[in-house]
């Protein structure tokens, strides 16, 4: 079992087996004093512990054989895990409204380390969440009505879901002002277009050529 192991099951299952000759025999003994012989090379066994309290359990197993050589194995850590975390500050809130297709981003925090979706419209988005950060997600979004969710899980696999939020891109409003070239009426009304008066020294001299 590998170090920092993360679970949310009771009950747990250890696995040994035996790696001396035929002619010896081994007890093994796990972090609660359970002991068992195992002998040969192909014999094995098998461990069971409850667990009560949430929390970090380190164990490890100590084997013996008939010529009392002990051997000691490097110590594992369980974490043992049944609270389902928790999941504040969502962005958007539910009937967020904006203008324009654009970019949206999606924030939220969680209080562990988790492993979400973040579902738009059946689109789901993984995302890796992080209990010291706000965590974002961004994507791309056109003009229409969206629901959306986070589904999440910690690392021993316990479930949080929040309810759907509403989201809504509304198309960017067309221009009222007026367009040239119409119809319609104008309060433009053109003026008469006067001759200038010719003076009587223009006449005369417009008459002696």
């Amino acid at each position: 079992m590998r170090k920092n192991k993360f679970l949310n099951a009771k009950n747990l299952s250890f696995y040994f087996w035996g790696v001396n000759d035929s002619s010896n025999s081994s007890n093994i003994t796990l972090l609660n004093n359970q002991t068992v012989n195992v002998s040969g090379t192909t014999n094995s066994s098998l461990f069971y512990y409850n667990f009560s309290n949430n929390g970090n359990y380190t164990w490890s197993c100590s084997a013996s054989n008939v010529l009392n050589q002990t051997y000691n194995s490097s110590n594992k850590s369980i974490v043992y895990d049944i609270t389902k975390p928790d999941i504040i500050r969502i962005f958007p809130p539910n009937g967020y409204s904006v203008t324009g297709k654009q970019t949206v981003a999606f924030k939220f925090n969680v209080s562990e380390q988790t492993n979400c979706s973040v579902t738009i419209n059946n689109d789901n988005n993984y995302v890796e969440a992080y209990s010291n950060k706000t965590n974002i997600f961004t994507k791309e979004l056109g003009v229409g009505n969206y629901q959306w969710y986070l589904n999440c899980s910690d690392l021993a696999g316990n479930p949080i879901n929040t309810s759907n939020y509403s989201l809504e891109i509304k198309p960017i409003p067309i221009s009222s002002g007026s367009s040239g070239g119409g119809s319609g009426s104008s309060n433009y009304s053109p003026k008469a277009i006067v001759a200038p008066k010719k003076t009587i020294k223009e006449i005369n001299s417009s008459s002696l050529s």
